[in-house]
């Protein structure tokens, strides 16, 4: 039983982990879907862009067509399609040349951690500061030469609805015992994604038990989601 719910996790985790899964977008709807196949018993919900909660507001839906950055020898240093970390989430459209000098204040790397791409968040949160640019490993930021760097980000921006997962298994009382993970984080298995997976197979083992108290997941956004949550739940 372990190794076949072990093998559910793992094929679930391989289907949603590469997928856009910013605050609100086509593919973190997708993204609930596939784990509703998985574990049918889930509720999905959600609210609209433009929603406000304690000085939240839901933001618009972001897709993405193509988010790339040359060198000014035409090499392609960052490509949204093949690491959806290197275009900062929520980027506007923009294409032209631009110099490095300027371009330094649109990368952001970590020298502590050279090899890693860091996931630039927080437009999600101020989408209404239209900022785009690039994530690179330091070690590709720290070699980039003096010239004009080509950047092609086309993005849009539409009405959409954050929406969350609930998993319930009913006890003899209304009491909760509420366990929540963040399913948002493109391209990423740690900060969230195992550990919702983690949660739904919780109750899903619990399902077969009787229990004093309710027991719930919920897959939802870092912050904004659990707001949200708690304000309508």
């Amino acid at each position: 039983k372990k190794s076949v719910s072990l093998a559910m996790c793992k094929k679930a985790l391989n289907e949603i982990w590469h997928l856009n899964r910013v605050h609100v977008s086509k593919e973190m709807s997708l993204a609930y879907r596939i784990l509703k196949k998985y574990y049918g018993n889930l509720k999905i919900f959600g609210y609209k862009t433009g929603k406000k909660c304690e000085g939240w507001v839901i933001p618009p839906s972001w897709e993405v067509k193509t988010g790339t950055l040359k060198d000014p020898k035409g090499k392609v240093i960052a490509d949204w399609n093949k690491n959806k970390l290197s275009l900062w989430s929520y980027s506007p459209s923009f294409k032209g040349k631009i110099s490095l000098k300027k371009l330094r204040n649109k990368i952001l790397s970590n020298p502590k951690k050279p090899n890693a791409t860091t996931f630039h968040f927080r437009n999600q949160y101020n989408f209404w500061k239209k900022e785009w640019g690039f994530s690179l490993p330091y070690k590709i930021h720290k070699k980039l030469k003096k010239g004009k760097y080509s950047v092609n980000i086309n993005t849009s921006f539409s009405s959409g609805k954050l929406e969350m997962a609930e998993d319930v298994h009913k006890g003899k009382s209304d009491d909760s015992f509420l366990f929540v993970g963040h399913f948002d984080h493109p391209q990423m298995c740690l900060d969230g994604l195992v550990g919702c997976l983690a949660g739904h197979e919780l109750i899903r083992k619990l399902r077969k038990k009787k229990t004093r108290l309710t027991y719930r997941m919920l897959s939802t956004v870092e912050i904004i989601g659990s707001v949200f949550y708690t304000q309508y739940h």
